[in-house]
């Protein structure tokens, strides 16, 4: 579930950026001050939450120091070819974060970018077996 104080904005930036059709629509008459909307892509589904009473927190500043802040950090989307999708999302102006990048003791290629409410998203790719290597406990 992602909360926005942007509801209309969100579910377009998802629609237009990411291609997520909306699913679901629907407020809850106990909290009249929600409105609320599944979005959904390829069977996956987020669940977007709109509130007057939404407050934005200020993420850590570097993208090392985000990932170590406690709570879920990112979500991540298994697609056929990271540097296709990171190339459609730049003519978009969405903000990449972290380049596609092989990590090969892990298996994967693997690429940051924003939403509109500056919430990380991870898109990955498995490795050819020709490019992973095995973990050997040192760095990538």
């Amino acid at each position: 579930m992602l909360a926005t104080t942007d509801y209309d904005e969100t579910l377009m930036w998802y629609r237009e950026d990411l291609g997520f059709h909306i699913k679901h629509e629907w407020t809850v008459p106990k909290f009249p001050d929600l409105q609320l909307a599944y979005l959904e892509k390829n069977g996956f589904i987020i669940e977007v939450v709109a509130s007057t009473n939404t407050f934005e927190i200020e993420p850590a500043g570097d993208f090392s120091e985000r990932l170590q802040q406690p709570g879920i950090r990112h979500f991540a989307f298994l697609i056929e070819d990271v540097d296709d999708a990171i190339a459609v999302l730049e003519t978009k102006g969405v903000e990449i974060i972290l380049s596609p990048t092989s990590f090969p003791t892990s298996g994967w290629r693997v690429a940051f970018f924003e939403d509109n409410n500056g919430n990380l998203i991870e898109f990955l790719e498995e490795l050819p077996l020709g490019e992973r290597q095995p973990y050997t406990g040192g760095e990538d």
